[in-house]
């Protein structure tokens, strides 16, 4: 099993690269199922990880940069 400071790492790698991508300027309301999708899956992935307040964190900004990108 994965140390728990590398699980930690990989979970902060993955949510930049989601909050890049979510962010991207260039998003219009067509890629909003995708961007809801990809978040749904980094919480899918991370879901079985002991650090439940990480992730909750994560997930709430997550989904307030979704919210704020689509306008």
């Amino acid at each position: 099993m994965l140390k728990e400071d590398t699980v930690q790492s990989n979970m902060k790698e993955d949510y930049d690269y989601v909050v890049k991508a979510v962010r991207n300027k260039d998003n219009k309301l067509i890629h909003y199922p995708a961007l809801k999708n990809l978040v749904s899956i980094f919480k899918t992935k991370w879901s079985l990880t002991r650090n439940k307040n990480r992730l909750n964190v994560y997930l709430n900004s997550l989904n307030q940069n979704l919210k704020r990108s689509i306008r």
